[in-house]
């Protein structure tokens, strides 16, 4: 089913092999902004290459939005849509402690109920478009997983997907992702949103594991790591 409003052409499936792939393919013969839902993902991905499980009842979608950006700004705009998740569930659920686990993950007691995947073309520095995958945990969490998951059936939430679907997708045509700078108030009320900010933590980046206090986040969205009094700033990794 394909469904157009004045930002998004929407597309509609009862299964896909992968949202984020369809939206690339979509994008090559149409080239516009693009949202895609399917009730059912079989391959889907998360970030590091990882295997993403989604079920009937849960969330599975993807947005392609048409806009150039420099690409030293992946980082900001990859913390703004997260941050931007992250207060539409609170928001919609407030009796629930969602947090971020850096960059974009979305965590509830140290469990993991959902996954923002960001996936870009650049050209000369700029970046042409960008797709985010994102995969929430309704009513199913997968197990035998190297992490916990959680879902908001298990707090005794109904919530609909295809609503909740509808609901990202206007944060996204009402948003400049320009006004990333406005929105992200890096302070001690922003970063409290962060389930590790002020703990110490471990973070791989490729094969080096870095050990350090979670001090702040720079305008850039990096993470900002304290070590013996200094900070290093990370824009890519896993804490762990």
């Amino acid at each position: 089913m394909i469904l157009n409003n004045f930002f998004f052409n929407f597309f509609f499936y009862k299964i896909l092999k992968n949202t984020n792939i369809k939206a690339k393919n979509i994008y090559n013969k149409k080239q516009t902004n693009i949202a895609i839902y399917t009730i059912k993902q079989t391959l889907g991905r998360g970030r590091l290459n990882r295997k993403w499980i989604s079920n009937e009842g849960d969330l599975t979608c993807s947005f392609l939005l048409k806009k150039k950006i420099e690409a030293e700004n992946i980082g900001k705009v990859n913390l703004f849509i997260a941050y931007r998740i992250l207060l539409l569930l609170k928001k919609k659920l407030p009796e629930i402690n969602f947090k971020i686990k850096w960059p974009n993950d979305i965590y509830v007691d140290n469990k993991k109920l959902g996954g923002i995947l960001i996936e870009t073309t650049i050209t000369k520095k700029e970046i042409d478009f960008f797709i985010i995958g994102i995969g929430i945990n309704i009513k199913s969490s997968p197990k035998h997983l190297d992490y916990e998951t959680v879902s908001l059936k298990d707090f005794g939430v109904v919530v609909e997907p295809i609503s909740l679907f509808f609901e990202i997708a206007r944060i996204f045509s009402c948003l400049s992702i320009n006004s990333a700078d406005k929105i992200l108030n890096i302070n001690n009320s922003f970063l409290m949103n962060f389930k590790d900010y002020g703990k110490n933590i471990k973070l791989k980046v490729r094969s080096e594991i870095i050990e350090g206090k979670f001090f702040s986040i720079n305008e850039k969205g990096e993470l900002q790591i304290l070590i013996n009094e200094n900070v290093l700033n990370i824009s890519y990794g896993e804490v762990i």
